[in-house]
């Protein structure tokens, strides 16, 4: 049986419609264009500061020594454990809202364009966290290989749910919870990182009797005894850790590996680290976050205490502060 001529022409018409609508969309959905390196004069992250090497006690004995007398500990503060830490830096302040908008080009809409360039960025979830710490490591490495430098590697990449953390990484990462408290305590072993005198608190955290629950600027109290300021008040921060009570996650399948290996942020700067054996996390845990707020009681800004939330949460009392270097 033949084809009839006019249906031929007809099928022909059609694939033609078809060919150009494919090239229109191509025009049409051009690839987003490149980062480019920072303006040199925003600051994009605080200042550096290095931790001392060596090892340190975190947590509570099971009868925790406070101002009140001997109690017995809140129980996710024992055992007491020894960390060592070598090669860390934490930044000195929390994010600010300056900051985190000058690497993410918009701030959280918690800020609602009321919040002071230099009060710490609240409202970030963790996931928004991650991408900050990612990014800024890109803009970091595009200012420095711009120098003829070597850039920095990321610590994180991200499949819908699951984070992954990249061993051996150079760029801007959480601390982990151990990792906080050794940088929160700065080598003391008191109930407070200032003693044992809550009555020194509005001389070292933002709290509610000296902040009106209100985010305060950031470097205004005085800082640890290594420098860091806010380690106690003013917004919680973030740590990598997930919530000890979250089930063993089950390690990644293999295309995991093969997806993170191909994510777009590992092909932005040129010979950036492969993903090699990343750290699988459970898909939307708890997230520990440490340090207290402007919420907080004097007794919950200790640096053996803690808290955990979703991590969808990213309430307006939850910020974060970088970290680099080598894991524990």
């Amino acid at each position: 049986m033949s084809i009839r001529p006019w249906l031929l022409s007809f099928v022909a018409a059609l694939s033609g419609l078809f060919a150009a609508w494919a090239l229109f969309a191509e025009d049409a959905a051009p690839p987003p264009p490149p980062l480019h390196p920072p303006d040199p004069i925003i600051p994009l992250r605080p200042a550096l500061v290095q931790i001392p090497e060596g090892t340190y006690t975190v947590g509570s004995p099971k009868e925790a020594l406070t101002w009140e007398g001997p109690r017995r500990a809140n129980a996710y503060e024992p055992p007491q454990r020894s960390v060592t830490v070598s090669g860390l830096w934490m930044c000195e302040t929390e994010v600010t809202w300056a900051q985190y908008q000058a690497v993410m080009g918009k701030n959280p809409e918690l800020c609602q364009g009321g919040c002071a360039s230099d009060q710490p960025v609240g409202g970030v979830g963790w996931e928004a966290t991650i991408r900050y710490l990612n990014r800024l490591t890109i803009l970091e490495s595009l200012v420095s290989q711009a120098a003829g430098e070597s850039g920095l590697s990321q610590c994180y990449v991200q499949r819908d749910d699951d984070a992954f953390f990249v061993p051996g990484c150079t760029g801007y990462r959480l601390p982990t919870e151990d990792e906080w408290e050794v940088a929160a305590r700065a080598g003391t072993t008191t109930s407070w990182a200032w003693g044992e005198d809550p009555e020194q608190a509005d001389e070292h955290a933002w709290r509610p009797e000296n902040s009106g629950r209100e985010l305060q600027p950031v470097r205004r109290l005085a800082p640890n005894a290594w420098g860091l300021y806010d380690m106690a008040g003013n917004v919680s921060e973030w740590v990598w850790t997930p919530n000890v009570a979250e089930p063993a996650a089950p390690p990644g399948p293999a295309w995991d590996l093969e997806y993170a290996e191909e994510w777009l942020w590992n092909k932005v700067i040129p010979g950036a680290s492969p993903v090699i054996l990343p750290e699988h996390t459970w898909a939307k845990p708890w997230r520990v976050n440490r340090g207290g707020s402007v919420w907080s009681k004097t007794a919950d800004l200790r640096p053996a205490s803690r808290d955990d939330v979703s991590q969808d949460a990213g309430g307006w009392s939850i910020g974060l502060r970088c970290a680099r270097g080598p894991t524990p």
